[in-house]
């Protein structure tokens, strides 16, 4: 999760900048920037929240961290949302924002010793 994390923070940083590039309008930029994060997005929380439901061994600390994330990964997809209307560059670096969090705090779960 967390490589898949990062990698997700560089690809949504560099997004608008190769549109940029590309010499496309700024409000099409965030368009397509905050549709694709969007769309991705959608599919990741689906799946990680039918992998949660499965999970018995979830529990505690654990189950906390995981409502918590997914509960912000809802946040800050509608906002994403929103921005398929308002097109400019805040909700879109909300998101890259919070990857850049959420890989942060995987990383300290990995660092925290297993509790028996």
């Amino acid at each position: 999760m967390l490589l898949a994390t990062s990698g997700g923070v560089i690809l949504w940083s560099i997004l608008p900048s190769l549109l940029l590039a590309a010499g496309l309008p700024d409000s099409n930029v965030w368009l397509l920037s905050s549709s694709s994060w969007f769309v991705t997005q959608l599919a990741v929380l689906l799946i990680r929240a039918r992998q949660f439901a499965r999970d018995p061994a979830a529990e505690g600390w654990e189950r906390g961290f995981m409502v918590s994330a997914f509960v912000g990964g809802i946040t800050v997809l509608c906002v994403q949302g929103g921005n398929l209307w308002l097109r400019v560059p805040w909700p879109h670096l909300t998101a890259v924002t919070w990857h850049l969090m959420l890989s942060f705090l995987v990383f300290v779960r990995l660092l925290r010793a297993p509790q028996r």
